[in-house]
């Protein structure tokens, strides 16, 4: 993982794109915790610990654009926690967890407070979300 370093740099416009850059190159690993993504979705097909090719999917993205994921399998975040059904969206240039399909995969409800995600297991949890 990448860590945000800036250099001060006497050129004002360079400096701040060089900034951009550099956020948007550590970023590129995270995961965003989305409301509004009905599927988890990845950029990287190298974070797939296993992948097949599905019939393509319409995805929207957040400028209006429309693609197609034309693959989807399982992303390993964690040695407990497991993303199933991940589509794989190289034009993305994010990563994300749909909460819907995240709370309904893991049987529970999230709360989301200033600082923390708490979650309350409703039913006995699968091993892979």
């Amino acid at each position: 993982m990448e860590t945000f370093c800036a250099d001060v740099i006497t050129n004002t416009e360079q400096s701040s794109t060089r900034k951009s850059l550099f956020l948007l190159s550590a970023i590129k690993d995270f995961w965003i915790i989305d409301s509004g993504a009905t599927d988890h979705v990845c950029h990287n097909l190298n974070a797939f610990t296993t992948s097949t090719k599905i019939e393509p999917i319409l995805i929207s993205l957040p400028n209006g654009q429309a693609v197609y994921a034309t693959y989807s399998g399982i992303v390993k975040l964690s040695a407990k926690l497991y993303l199933t059904n991940v589509l794989y969206v190289p034009q993305f240039q994010l990563n994300l967890i749909s909460i819907s399909k995240l709370s309904l995969n893991l049987r529970c409800t999230l709360t989301f407070t200033l600082l923390n995600v708490l979650y309350r297991t409703i039913y006995p949890a699968r091993g892979l979300v």
